[in-house]
């Protein structure tokens, strides 16, 4: 698994993770929609931990600084 989520990226993504699991932990999303919310907070939050995107690898996308490629 290589690394391809920049650390500014990670932080981004951690926090959206987290607005969208407490989204749905403080019910501001109506009942369909909840469990979009909990699976893209969950995965958003996967990927912000491991520093891997599998989209983003099948893309060549990647947001690491150069030097630490």
């Amino acid at each position: 698994m290589v690394i391809n989520v920049g650390p500014v990226d990670r932080i981004i993504r951690l926090l959206i993770g987290f607005a969208f699991l407490g989204a749905f932990t403080f019910a501001w999303v109506p009942r369909p929609w909840r469990a979009f919310s909990v699976a893209l907070g969950f995965v958003e939050s996967l990927v912000a931990v491991t520093g891997f995107s599998p989209l983003w690898m099948l893309l060549g996308i990647s947001t690491r600084p150069q030097k630490q490629r």
